[in-house]
């Protein structure tokens, strides 16, 4: 009878840790344990780690196969005396168990955090919110899916940094300590600010609730767990700014042109960069209005006038809408249209960054962090500051319920958070009523 750990020699650094078991009638079974390893610290003549990899210490996974060796050959001696043979299904029950894993992917769903959670994603398509009474969006899946992502990174994490003794996260362990180390990892791991580490807490408190519906057994101390909101700093542009960009000759430059018409459209029309993209003749009316459905509140049909100078741009183009182009390709030209145009007021906003940095496995990776600070509009500018601009330019010009209507914003405080009106445009259009009904001198 032999019981060896051996690992492929395939090309990749990382690589899993076989079990391989001959008894002494010939027969042979193979299966990995849940480990992966560099490959540069295994010893094929030990058949064990000579340095520490991504698991842990080496001391701790050789004495843990040792001790997994032990019990197969106990067991191997057990099946000789009543004249059973080893076989894979055999030995990875063994393997489950000397690893806290379980044998059933049902069970593996109630015990083990993250199959529940791959569970919970994989049924989210055909569920129905039932506040809205629609299907669950695609960017709710997405979210929930980095979410996913991020907890698999953690367990990693743990089990290298922390030296936590169980391979994988039980449901039940999930209390409230084990949300601030999970908030902890977010934000020195990936760099996460505070308003996406509360998504990723937030999308978490979701799925215990759930596996608490469905009688799973979940420790209650998550429910004390308070998801913190950070006010962002967000900007629009006046309307003077617009109109830098909006008398800006760049005729010569197609890429630009088609990014400015784009930029006006967004200005005037207030809608999400999404659905200008996808704006088509057939969405003109005959009162000369666009008709559409948003794509995020599809159920509500939005009706906007169009403006002078959009109907200046569907002229020039022969009543078609500015080409499409990616979000990313047109927040970077826009960019470089604002500052043409001379848009340098300094805003205090998050400024994305990429840096390289080592995470907890020692690997160079990128991480994408933000800070705040003070910087040129042309520099932050986006393609959401079209819609945030059209929604603070005409406050107080038009009712908030209809600006609302074509905004999509569902209640007036969410609202009135989202247009951002400073202080001395507050001041501005109380002295011009006040003029008008002459109550000041000017």
């Amino acid at each position: 009878m032999a019981v060896t750990f051996v690992i492929n020699k395939g090309k990749k650094l990382k690589q899993s840790i076989y079990v391989r078991v001959r008894d002494s009638m010939g027969k042979e079974a193979k299966r990995a344990i849940p480990v992966q390893i560099n490959k540069t610290d295994w010893s094929k003549k030990v058949g064990g780690l000579i340095k520490p990899s991504a698991f842990s210490s080496a001391i701790e996974l050789n004495a843990k196969m040792r001790s997994l060796k032990s019990r197969i050959e106990e067991e191997v001696r057990i099946l000789k005396i009543e004249g059973q043979a080893i076989n894979s299904k055999w030995l990875q029950g063994l393997i489950n168990n000397h690893f806290d894993l379980t044998s059933s992917d049902a069970e593996d769903k109630t015990i083990f955090l993250i199959p529940f959670v791959q569970n919970f994603i994989e049924k989210l398509p055909n569920r129905i919110v039932e506040k809205k009474n629609k299907p669950v969006s695609k960017g709710t899946i997405k979210a929930y899916k980095t979410t996913s992502n991020k907890l698999r990174r953690f367990e990693e994490y743990r089990r290298v940094v922390d030296k936590e003794k169980s391979l994988r996260i039980k449901i039940k362990e999930v209390d409230d300590s084990f949300f601030y180390r999970f908030k902890t990892f977010l934000m020195d791991e990936y760099k996460n600010g505070i308003n996406t580490v509360r998504g990723e807490l937030k999308q978490l408190k979701s799925m215990l609730y759930e596996a608490q519906r469905q009688g799973l057994k979940v420790d209650s101390s998550f429910k004390r767990v308070k998801i913190i909101y950070a006010k962002t700093n967000h900007f629009s542009i006046t309307y003077e700014e617009f109109n830098k960009v909006y008398e800006l000759d760049v005729s010569e430059n197609v890429r630009l042109q088609n990014v400015k018409d784009i930029f006006v459209i967004g200005f005037f029309t207030g809608l999400r960069i999404s659905d200008i993209l996808r704006l088509n003749t057939s969405m003109i009316t005959s009162d000369n209005c666009i008709r559409i459905k948003p794509k995020k509140t599809d159920d509500v049909v939005v009706l906007i006038p169009i403006s002078k100078q959009v109907q200046e741009i569907l002229d020039r183009r022969n009543g078609a809408f500015p080409r499409s182009i990616s979000d990313v390709k047109f927040n970077l030209y826009l960019k470089e249209l604002t500052k043409l145009s001379g848009l340098n007021r300094l805003v205090e906003v998050d400024k994305a960054f990429v840096e390289e940095a080592k995470n907890f496995e020692g690997k160079v990776v990128k991480i994408r962090k933000s800070i705040r600070g003070e910087y040129p509009i042309h520099e932050v500018i986006s393609s959401h500051v079209m819609r945030r601009s059209f929604c603070s330019y005409f406050y107080g010009k038009l009712d908030t319920l209809t600006i609302m209507r074509i905004s999509g914003h569902s209640t007036e405080k969410q609202f009135l958070d989202y247009v951002r009106i400073t202080p001395e445009e507050h001041a501005n259009k109380m002295k011009e009523l006040w003029l008008k009904m002459g109550l000041i001198i000017n």
